[in-house]
């Protein structure tokens, strides 16, 4: 045995020593250079592309049979630029020799050095590396023979490689449909022994940047793999992957995140886990684990993940604009588990919770058809513990002196239905409670993904508006009537698209106040409003400041800014010019400004910038009133015009709650027709143009009496005292009536007509709107007995037409009395008459001397004759 170990020996020895020489001779006989023109060709022959090696080839043939190779560069595809496709500035492999005849692969690590790809596509969708890849067979060709070679994984067991390491690489991708540019540089790949009983070290590390959108980082990834070829299990251990990147397309302009944890895949099973798995980013961190089985057949999957704010400052900075504050992040969480199945098509979320900015959600969901046409369906709760903290994002656009602490304790609840397939939305059983109000209701959407249109019902319990803004902090203006505001409830039915919306108030309560009817509006963009809308009763003037509810004595002054110009009307010229309205509105009763109305009737139409009120129409103080009010603004100045008439008016409590004064009594009956245009207060009165009539019966005159002007612009001129004022200080009558001519804000009169059994009288002049003047002139007559006006009979006076003057402010006219003038009249008219009297009784007497001498010469002549 020993001389057969001997001669074995000696023969392996043998073998090796004609191997070495062998590899020797062949090494120094041989130059792989020599054959550099024939793979070239070759490589053009079977790629079409030019292949370049630009360095030197070398062979290595025991203990290893290796090959290193430099500068080589493969051509690109025509039309695809003169750059090279590839180049290598680098590669080196080797083998084993003798593993080989045990028919066994062991590669030393490989390694390549300056990898270069340029790859692309063309606007056509070519890319330049398609030619490359062989054709598919045709489809009738039959199949391949089973082949006796060693399967794949017997091979791959008989394979043994010391590792791969690339360095240097540098891909650029270039896009030629999208437009898009990829780089990727710095690359190193490394790995260790690749073997099938014991993970497999991997690490990589690489630089990128993208032209559209900007953006560039890092990326480097440390982790382990396992390779269980013949149970087909696959592992990733020990996950370490990090990236850093900066761009304008990311929130805060850059990101640094990391991502660690476990993988399997168990291909014979059908399973698949990740565990751990942990992705941090931003100040947050996300944690999951997930089980998915039946991959192939219908993956299901089960899990559970956590998120945790862990940096609120950092998280903060990468919210865009800033929403939410550092502060409204702390402690911000979400929890849950799910469970979905493929096959099934079905999905659950048993239990999500959620917490942020001071806000709790709970929600449930369960999903059906999950890929051909999703329904969902479930609970929602959100529940605010920290009003301060739910407001941040929008703290800066809440009111001043808002209380958002108020808030906390708010309860929404409500179960959803959302199914893609029908495109059909239900939301059923809401209920919100904040601040003392409740609200309950629901809502229903048709055709959500291609026109959604959502209907419903919102209504409210009884709440006191008053307290609910005290308690947020806000002061509601003070009124007249502290008890207003007091009582509020809304019933309201909607309908709602994305260019549409629809209300029915069934009713809205505010204190007595009932409003019902519809309201609708089409096209948000040129908005169509309609509306039909009933008022039972309502005081506005309970709503308006304490001073302004009992208005000061004489009508209210215009508001005016600094410089004393009053302001123009605030007036949406533009909205109005697109807006289409049309509707109507009608109250029973009405309180506004001191006035009383009722059976109010308004009919409203407006297009493309003119707009019309209606009919309009109500009844006030024991008359009709009935209106036709335009508003133009479709030209570059706005245009009004009025047609009104009042009928059977009682005058004195009209202007009492207009003007806070009576000053005309009696049945009125007015017409009026006028014009203006501007926005300036100052502009529509110099441009009031139009006319007026009016007609009052067994009515006064109040703020001065014309009797005792008489009297006391008598007693003056007698050089007596004044006598006392009598009561009232009126001016009866029984018709006064008249018209206005009003150009250019300046309205005349010429025909006022007053009549009494006392009085006669006439008038005439001009009211300056644009000034604010008056300039009127009245005769008056005295035809009757005076006692009746308070004071004693002028019978002096009786029968002289009087003037009397109105001059000076609106608000502060003066009245003088002409008296004077109108004796002196009198006088005159009186010695006119004498002398006309003394003529007629001159003449009278000289017709009688005449003819008494006639006489006398007649009987001269006769005596004369007897003789």
């Amino acid at each position: 045995m020993k001389k057969v170990a001997k001669i074995v020996a000696w023969s392996l020895a043998g073998l090796l020593l004609l191997l070495v020489v062998v590899a020797a001779v062949v090494a120094a006989l041989f130059d792989p250079n020599d054959y550099r023109d024939q793979i070239t060709a070759l490589a053009q022959q079977h790629t079409g592309r030019e292949l370049r090696i630009g360095g030197d080839l070398s062979l290595s043939f025991f203990p290893w049979l290796g090959v290193e190779v430099a500068q080589v560069e493969l051509g690109n595809a025509p039309g695809f630029g003169p750059e090279p496709m590839a180049r290598v500035e680098q590669a080196e492999a080797r083998v084993k020799l003798l593993p080989l005849l045990r028919k066994q692969v062991e590669v030393d690590t490989v390694v390549l050095d300056g990898l270069h790809l340029n790859l692309a596509r063309n606007a056509r969708g070519e890319t330049n590396w398609q030619d490359l890849i062989p054709e598919a067979p045709p489809p009738e060709a039959p199949p391949p023979e089973p082949s006796e070679q060693p399967t794949l994984p017997e091979t791959l067991a008989a394979l043994a490689l010391e590792g791969i390491i690339v360095t240097d690489a540098r891909v650029q991708w270039q896009d030629g449909v999208t437009g898009q540019q990829v780089l990727i540089d710095d690359l190193r790949f490394e790995t260790g022994a690749l073997r099938f009983d014991a993970p497999i070290p991997l690490r990589t590390a690489f630089a990128f940047r993208l032209a559209e959108p900007n953006l560039d980082g890092n990326v480097r990834l440390v982790t382990e793999l396992g390779l269980d070829l013949e149970r087909e299990i696959y592992r990733l251990w020990g996950v370490d992957l990090t990236a850093t990147a900066k761009g304008e397309m990311l929130p805060a302009g850059a990101v640094e995140a990391r991502l660690t944890g476990e993988a399997l895949a168990n291909l014979v099973d059908d399973i698949a886990e990740l565990t751990g798995l942990q992705l941090s980013a931003y100040g947050a961190r996300l944690q999951t684990t997930v089980r998915a089985e039946r991959l192939i057949a219908g993956p299901e999957a089960q899990g559970t993940f956590t998120l945790n704010v862990q940096d609120p400052q950092t998280l903060a900075a990468a919210v865009p604009g800033g929403a939410l504050p550092p502060a409204a992040l702390k402690g911000g969480a979400l929890e849950g588990q799910f469970s979905a199945s493929l096959a099934d098509q079905t999905l659950s979320v048993p239990n999500l919770t959620a917490q942020l900015a001071g806000t709790v959600a709970s929600l449930s969901l369960a999903g059906e058809r999950i890929i051909d046409a999703p329904a969902l369906s479930g609970d929602l709760t959100l529940t605010v513990r920290d009003g301060r903290l739910a407001l941040a994002p929008v703290a800066e656009a809440l009111p001043e002196g808002f209380r958002a602490e108020a808030l906390s304790g708010a309860n929404l609840a409500l179960g959803y239905g959302v199914d893609l397939g029908k495109e059909t939305a239900t939301v059923e059983g809401l209920k919100l409670s904040a601040v003392g109000v409740s609200l309950t209701g629901g809502a229903r959407g048709r055709a959500i993904l291609s026109e959604p249109v959502f209907s419903g019902r919102l209504q409210s319990d009884e709440f006191v508006p008053r307290d609910v803004s005290s308690t947020l902090g806000l002061a509601l203006p003070e009124t007249a009537d502290p008890s207003a505001l007091t009582k509020a409830r809304l019933v309201v039915a909607y309908e709602a698209g994305l260019d549409q919306a629809a209300l029915t108030l069934q009713p809205l309560r505010l204190d007595e106040t009932r409003l019902t009817g519809t309201a609708s509006i089409r096209n948000f963009a040129q908005p169509a409003i309609r509306y039909d809308l009933s008022v039972d009763a309502i005081d506005l003037d309970r709503y308006l400041p304490p001073e302004a509810a009992a208005a000061p004595e004489g009508a209210a002054a215009p508001a005016r800014d600094a410089s004393g110009t009053e302001p123009p009307i605030a007036l949406p010229v533009e909205m109005l010019r697109g807006l289409d309205l049309q509707g109507r509105l009608r109250v029973k009763s009405l309180k506004a400004a001191n006035l009383q109305a009722s059976a109010i009737d308004a009919t409203a139409l407006g297009q493309k910038g003119v707009f019309r009120l209606h009919p309009l129409s109500a009844r006030l103080y024991g008359g009709t009133y009935s209106g036709d009010l335009g508003l133009n603004v479709a030209g570059a100045v706005p245009r009004f015009s009025m047609n009104e008439r009042l009928t059977g008016i009682q005058a004195g409590p009209l202007l009492q709650a207009l003007m806070g004064k009576d000053y005309v009594t009696g049945a009125a009956g007015l017409t009026a027709r006028m014009t203006a245009a501007g926005l300036e207060p100052m502009a529509i009165r110099k441009s009031l143009t139009g006319d007026a009539t009016f007609k009052f019966e067994n009515g006064a005159v109040k703020g001065f009496n014309i009797a005792q002007l008489l009297r006391e612009a008598s007693a003056r001129l007698k050089g007596q005292p004044a006598p006392k004022e009598g009561t009232p200080r009126q001016t009866d009558f029984a018709v006064l009536s008249g018209s206005l001519k009003v150009a250019n804000g300046i309205a005349r009169n010429s025909d006022l007509v007053a009549q009494s059994p006392l009085l006669r009288v006439s008038g005439q002049g001009q009211v300056n709107l644009v000034e604010e003047t008056v300039d009127y002139r009245v005769n008056a007559s005295i035809v009757g007995t005076l006692e009746g006006q308070g004071g004693k009979e002028l019978s002096e006076l009786r029968d002289l037409t009087i003037p009397l003057r109105i001059r000076g402010p609106l608000t502060q006219p003066k009245f003088s009395v002409e008296l004077e003038s109108a004796l002196k009249a009198r006088a005159e008219q009186a010695l006119e008459k004498k002398k006309q009297e003394s003529q007629q009784q001159l003449e009278q007497r000289l017709e009688r001397e005449k003819e008494k001498a006639q006489k006398q010469l007649e009987e001269k002549l006769k005596n004369m004759l007897k003789f």
